[in-house]
């Protein structure tokens, strides 16, 4: 934990265990944009994917990854 927490970058990351209960304890201290349980990182597009810290910023795929090439206007009528 104390090596994957040092790293400048956290686009995914991937945790390996037979304990699920112990694996969402971890995952709180896991920064990354994307953890897999059990398998290897894989976006898919039903799920936002991105990274954290120094690994982009934003999102993509899903609703969220639209909203990124979305200019919002906004309009005020007096």
């Amino acid at each position: 934990m104390r090596v994957a927490g040092n790293s400048d970058f956290g686009l995914g990351a991937s945790l390996w265990t037979e304990d699920r209960e112990h694996a969402m304890e971890i995952e709180k201290r896991i920064e990354s944009g994307i953890l897999s349980v059990n398998s290897m990182v894989a976006s898919d597009p039903r799920l936002p994917f991105g990274g954290v810290k120094k690994s982009g910023i934003g999102r993509e795929l899903y609703k969220y990854g639209l909203y990124e090439f979305m200019n919002i206007k906004s309009i005020k009528v007096y």
